[in-house]
């Protein structure tokens, strides 16, 4: 009896054992399992907020001029690729990490049973065992009741140690599958993570020469062609209220038909609106040198006729460059024209 006492507590000893493995791996499993589900939300977030911030970087760069305009809609698109490699790492984190870590509901909940099963026996054998020492107590010279008794301890030693056996085996294997599983549910985040920030290393690296290849300098030009044109409309203005035919026309004169005015207005003209006309259609990137020239051509006019068309082109054009748009590298160089 004393040994069989002593069975029972080595038993019980390491059933206690089991519980508290299996509630360990509920308990920190099912924190894993919300931590990770966690950050796939919050790694979905991010893909939402990025996609809002590629439409309005789309949004902005059809305002702007061509240069930056091609520069910030190539660094939309490259944001924008990164966005569905975010997305992929959505999907694997969810298939390879959450899944795994959700499936070990299930699983503490069979191991439960299977230890509640074999309380179950031990109890009954613990019962049987006082029913066999109350029985020999009570009767001891009634040997049927008293070996009836022990074959109720005996079915109940069997059963005890028969489920006893299969609990160690299954959380043999139940410890073997967390560890392999700990693994692989690590290896893959791992890899996951490793995949998607090198992918987007390569795709920030294409969106920072997107970006750094954005031409300052062939935006001003665009502006600055178009100021050219509606100065070169005030000018036309100004030479008709003068009394100067068209500037385009091949045979332009004066108000009085003297040919002595001929050099300020074909000349000037056909050279200005020819390449600023040229520069629009062709997108052709040209300096603006000749700009340049022509405005040393109008200060160095001796004509009184000139005189108020020339302060006010200058006007104009110093008012442009002069704007909070102009950076102040751009102020300089420009304003050497004037």
């Amino acid at each position: 009896m004393m040994l069989l006492g002593r069975g029972l507590d080595a038993r019980d000893n390491q059933t206690r054992q089991i519980q508290d493995a299996v509630s360990n791996v509920e308990k920190h499993f099912g924190e894993l399992c919300q931590i990770f589900a966690g950050y796939v939300r919050k790694t979905a977030r991010l893909r939402d907020k990025a996609d809002l911030l590629v439409n309005e970087i789309y949004a902005y760069a059809a305002t702007e001029t061509p240069n930056l305009k091609v520069g910030l809609k190539n660094f939309a698109d490259e944001f924008s690729r990164l966005q569905d490699y975010r997305q992929a790492e959505v999907d694997r984190l969810e298939a390879k990490v959450v899944e795994p870590l959700k499936c070990y509901g299930t699983i503490v909940k069979l191991k439960r049973d299977d230890l509640k099963a074999t309380l179950t026996a031990k109890h009954r054998e613990a019962k049987q065992l006082s029913q066999l020492e109350k029985t020999r107590q009570r009767n001891p010279s009634d040997l049927h009741i008293i070996y009836q008794a022990e074959n109720e301890l005996h079915r109940a030693t069997l059963e005890t140690t028969r489920t006893t056996r299969h609990l160690e085996e299954t959380i043999d294997n139940f410890e073997k599958k967390k560890i392999k599983d700990i693994k692989n549910i690590f290896s893959e985040f791992i890899t996951i993570e490793m995949l998607f920030h090198g992918k987007a290393l390569e795709i920030y690296t294409a969106a920072y020469q997107n970006i750094q290849n954005i031409d300052e300098n062939e935006d001003l030009e665009v502006r600055v062609i178009k100021i050219c044109f509606s100065v070169y409309f005030l000018y036309k203005k100004q030479f008709s209220e003068l009394g100067y035919t068209c500037p385009m026309q091949k045979n332009a004169t004066n108000i009085s038909g003297s040919q002595n005015n001929r050099m300020y207005t074909k000349p000037f003209f056909s050279t200005f609106s020819v390449k600023a006309y040229m520069f629009i259609i062709s997108e052709q990137r040209e300096q603006l040198q000749w700009q340049s020239n022509l405005f040393h051509k109008i200060q160095k006019r001796d004509s009184q006729n000139y005189l108020p068309l020339q302060t006010q082109l200058i006007t104009v054009f110093k008012e442009h460059f002069s704007s909070e748009s102009c950076s102040k590298d751009a102020q300089r160089k420009n304003l050497t024209l004037l």
